[in-house]
């Protein structure tokens, strides 16, 4: 009845929750192997592991560097290569334990918290994935899997 966000509805699953589990959006759609990723985690002695993958993006434009008002370089078009959430984590049961019971907690929040007293650690994937979260997003998708 109460909104809780994706880390706060965690609280939900069962007290006697004992091993390790994957958490994926509804609107994830990859070929991650799934194994590599709880290996990886298991290897690692993480908390928690978020996927990330990466993500190319190209500027039509010049992109001037200033200080103040002073210029200071400009950059044809230039591109800018970042991690970006993909949606797919492994938590360790003591992660749920510490989120607060019917509040709302999502995951960016989470993620914030742990990092500062447990091991959070990134998996990037490189095989397909896409977030299928808008209708143009899924029309492309469905043209890419078939």
């Amino acid at each position: 009845d109460l909104p809780l966000g994706t880390a706060g509805a965690l609280k939900l699953l069962p007290e006697s929750l004992n091993d390790s589990f994957m958490l994926i959006n509804g609107d994830v759609l990859t070929k991650t192997n799934f194994q590599n990723v709880l290996n990886y985690h298991s290897k690692n002695d993480a908390e928690i592991t978020i996927c990330a993958r990466e993500q190319i993006l190209n500027s039509p434009y010049g992109v001037i560097e200033v200080d103040g008002i002073n210029f200071q370089s400009m950059v044809e078009k230039p591109t800018f290569r970042q991690l970006v959430n993909a949606g797919i984590y492994v938590l360790n049961p003591s992660v749920v334990h510490g989120v607060p019971r019917h509040t709302y907690v999502d995951m960016p929040e989470l993620l914030q918290r742990q990092a500062a007293s447990e091991d959070v650690y990134v998996f990037p994937i490189h095989e397909y994935w896409s977030d299928i979260g808008n209708h143009d997003a899924l029309q492309q998708a469905q043209s890419e899997w078939l």
